[in-house]
């Protein structure tokens, strides 16, 4: 039985989700730090203040699935490293 497709459909699984989760997260995370601020009805809340909360959430995304990329790459080159340095501790060599 060919495990290939299954193999390839759970990691594109994971590697959505792992981006999905970190967006989301990110924005959830800048909204309530701000919500005070920005639910606040003063003269306070201007146009310069919601760009500014704009450009944290844009920021904050990109930094979240950056760092998500990252965290995945580091995992999957530990476990290719693992079995390609010590082949003894594989079954199959690289």
């Amino acid at each position: 039985m060919d495990y290939e497709p299954l193999r390839r459909g759970f990691a594109e699984f994971v590697g959505t989700f792992a981006l999905v989760f970190a967006g989301a997260g990110s924005i959830l995370t800048i909204a309530k730090a701000f919500a005070p601020a920005l639910n606040a009805q003063t003269q306070a809340l201007t146009a310069q203040a919601l760009e500014f909360y704009g450009g944290l959430t844009l920021v904050g995304v990109a930094l979240a699935n950056g760092l998500a990329i990252a965290v995945m790459v580091s995992a999957a080159n530990g476990l290719l490293m693992s079995r390609c340095v010590m082949p003894a501790r594989a079954e199959t060599s690289c």
